[in-house]
């Protein structure tokens, strides 16, 4: 079976990238984070977040 970790784009509310948010099912060293089966994903699952801006303008 072939494992892929799947990436997202983070944006602000200018619509500016300022991330990414990598998640997948295969299992990772700190500074990933496990997650579990929560929310839409429905399979235990690693993630990670990068932000290349300030992430507090994320959610405005």
């Amino acid at each position: 079976m072939i494992m892929l970790n799947l990436m997202h784009l983070i944006f602000d509310y200018l619509d500016r990238i300022i991330g990414v948010y990598i998640y997948g099912e295969i299992q990772h060293d700190m500074p990933w984070e496990y997650r579990g089966s929560i929310g839409h994903y429905p399979y235990p699952n690693w993630v990670l977040h990068i932000f290349f801006l300030d992430s507090s303008s994320a959610c405005n």
